[in-house]
């Protein structure tokens, strides 16, 4: 059988993830104690006991989504080495991407967890100086909703598509005011909808020009390995390999749509016939659904979650 994994990225954060695995497991436990000394302060405090405002803070909730998601992979890999080893593509929905490159090999854990940090850290700069929001969109076409984001932005209040996530679902992203203006426009569309998002700042659009810049120029001075199991990167839907390549990839991926969609289908057209999602939250097992509900999808983020995973690939 072939298998992809699946991480996901900002918004699926909750209170107390990982905490569970943590006190079921201690196998991991050594994991987060090495997180809290790479970032210098106690992350494990707030990923097990921050509130929800705490964990919405984008410098705390990258790090803190990765620190989960790799865990996670690391107990599959320690529980079922053979599941691992059937693995034929990884995918990550944001800075999920960081978490499939890691998994894939491209850099070790504390290479990854300094480059989300200077991530997260980079994107809250861009949050705060320049004032930017989120919204899903549903039931309109892509033409469409190009016209209205052209009609509701300019140069210095963007209005961007920026993660086409699954049919019928994009995401738009860039100044408050011109998302805003979208939103009533929505309202005229027959069945269409559209829902703000609770986040921090415009991710994926022109807003985030100056992270993507600083986050190139650390990118590019970090040691990042070539892989042998291919990740199929965010910005263009490709098999990615080539560490060179990765780091362009991942400093395009800031400023740039994810296009989740045709990285689903991607993957599909190669045969894949069981997506995991590892990490907080069920959002990617939802979208995999819209994309396309006959293929087989688990997700694994608690005890429970990760004892039906390895009852059924032991089965």
């Amino acid at each position: 059988m072939k298998i992809a994994f699946l991480f996901p990225g900002q918004g699926s954060q909750v209170p107390g993830m990982g905490k569970s695995l943590y006190e079921t497991y201690p196998q991991i436990k050594e994991h987060f104690e090495e997180a809290n000394q790479i970032l210098g302060f106690d992350i494990k405090n707030k990923i097990f006991y921050g509130t929800e405002t705490e964990l919405k803070e984008t410098k705390v909730t990258q790090p803190a989504i990765f620190i989960v998601s790799s865990a996670i992979f690391k107990l599959i890999s320690m529980l079922h080495p053979s599941l691992i080893k059937q693995c034929c593509y990884l995918a990550g929905h944001s800075l999920g991407e960081y978490s499939a490159l890691h998994a894939a090999g491209a850099f070790d854990f504390q290479t990854a967890l300094k480059l989300v940090e200077y991530r997260s850290l980079f994107m809250q700069e861009s949050c705060e100086k320049f004032s930017g929001t989120m919204a899903a969109i549903l039931g309109i076409e892509k033409s469409d909703l190009q016209k209205l984001c052209e009609e509701c932005g300019d140069a210095h209040n963007p209005c961007e598509m920026v993660n086409f996530n699954a049919p019928g679902q994009i995401v738009v992203a860039g100044g408050k005011n011109a998302i805003q203006s979208l939103l009533e426009k929505v309202k005229k569309f027959p069945n269409a909808k559209g829902i703000g998002l609770n986040v921090s700042g415009a991710f994926h659009s022109s807003l985030m020009n100056e992270a993507a810049f600083k986050m190139k120029e650390v990118l590019f001075k970090s040691q990042i390995q070539d892989i042998k199991v291919p990740v199929i990167t965010n910005c263009d839907a490709l098999a990615t390999m080539i560490g060179k390549e990765v780091k362009e990839k991942l400093a395009q991926q800031i400023n740039h749509p994810v296009l989740w969609q045709d990285t689903i289908e991607k993957m599909i057209e190669e045969g894949v016939e069981l997506f995991i999602e590892i990490g907080p939250g069920k959002v990617l097992t939802g979208l995999l659904r819209k994309i396309d509900r006959k293929k087989s999808v688990l997700n694994v983020e608690d005890p429970l979650s990760l004892k039906n995973l390895l009852e059924k690939q032991c089965a």
